[in-house]
């Protein structure tokens, strides 16, 4: 239910959940652990080159004028989010989108709202780090300066020099990208009350998140497993109509032909197909309850709202300039189909989807701003 995610419910799953004392709780279906990354995964990526990243990452001294750090978008108590409905850049420019969780981004397939391309962190960090339609950081031309200016103080000839003992002091920005990378990499977060009960503490969820659970996994009620399976309830089934993991939703629906905003048309601004119009990725479901205002845009203000979107197989925008009936667009996906659920089941489900939260993440110290 997260930003530009579709509920998908006409599939051939159809679970019956019940708890169990011990071992993976019995009728769940196999969604996969949360693999583990190693401060060494087999990039170099040592604890030296991680602690480096996590200094750069709230260091408000690699944007192009000191007011913001990859922090500031990304905050750790809102699940690296940061609770505003879209990003603002250095500049204080406004963006078209919703900052993402950073949760477990490294399991992540897909990095942006709506650019398939980038096929690393590494690769996806150029956009925030020197991208300037919109600017973010705005390094765009000043990347090196910056990067000397930072080697030169003392805390930073340490940390370098411990990340990369071969470089001779010869640092280039793609040495910022590895080190920002190593960091995002261990963002992890698999201890929610949802994951306690996977494990076989079968009180860990109370009888309404239990309850909740069946809607959201059962095929004839919630039916949202086939867009959010998988460890992270992020993975999605080939759609029929569609680039596999982005989804209409029926968020916006301008002229009756399905237009969405300009500045947000989605997959299509990638494509130029016009299927592709609204597409929007599938993010993460992992705290969710906290990472609001929802969709690509942050244009739902409340989990309850964001459900209610899917429940309803899109919105009504009733007034204003983006009047319109998402539910009635032609580019809606076909599987956001409307559910019939009763008020008791929408409370359930969002007590449910609130039990994945990870508290121990919100706090880890390993993730926190280290200045």
């Amino acid at each position: 239910m997260l930003r530009s995610v579709t509920c998908l419910g006409a599939a051939c799953i159809c679970l019956i959940l019940s708890a169990c004392d011990d071992g993976e709780s019995e009728g769940l279906p196999d969604l996969g652990q949360i693999a583990k990354v190693a401060p060494d995964d087999g990039r170099s990526e040592g604890a030296d080159l991680i602690e480096l990243g996590r200094h750069l990452f709230y260091d408000s001294r690699l944007s192009v004028n000191g007011s913001r750090s990859c922090g500031t978008c990304h905050e750790q108590a809102k699940a690296f989010t940061d609770g505003f409905p879209r990003a603002v850049g250095a500049t204080r420019e406004v963006h078209f989108h919703n900052s993402p969780s950073l949760t477990n981004v490294v399991h992540r397939a897909l990095l942006n709202w709506a650019n398939p391309a980038p096929q690393s962190l590494e690769q996806q960090m150029l956009t925030p780090l020197f991208g300037a339609h919109p600017i973010e950081m705005g390094l765009e031309g000043t990347g090196d300066a910056t990067l000397q200016k930072l080697v030169a103080t003392p805390v930073y000839q340490r940390l370098f020099a411990a990340a990369f003992p071969d470089a001779g002091a010869m640092y280039s920005p793609r040495h910022l990208q590895r080190a920002l990378a190593a960091f995002e990499r261990v963002l992890q977060s698999d201890d929610s009350p949802f994951d306690r009960y996977r494990r076989g503490q079968s009180g860990a969820l109370s009888q309404t998140a239990i309850a909740g659970m069946k809607v959201f996994f059962d095929e004839q009620t919630g039916g949202c497993l086939l867009c959010h399976h998988g460890a992270d309830l992020d993975r999605t089934i080939q759609s029929p109509t569609g680039h596999q993991g982005f989804f209409n939703v029926g968020l916006y629906n301008l002229d009756g032909k399905g237009a969405y905003p300009a500045g947000a048309p989605g997959l299509y601004s990638f494509t130029g197909q016009v299927r592709d119009m609204g597409r929007f990725r599938t993010p993460t479901l992992r705290n969710v309850a906290i990472t609001g205002p929802y969709f690509h845009d942050g244009s739902v203000s409340t989990l309850f709202e964001a459900i209610a979107v899917h429940i309803n197989g899109g919105r009504l925008v009733s007034e204003g300039p983006r009047q319109g009936d998402g539910r009635t667009s032609p580019l809606r996906d076909p599987l956001l189909a409307p559910r019939s659920l009763t008020g008791e089941q929408v409370w359930q489900l969002e007590v449910f989807l609130r039990s994945l939260t990870d508290d121990a993440f919100l706090s880890n110290p390993r993730f926190a701003n280290p200045w």
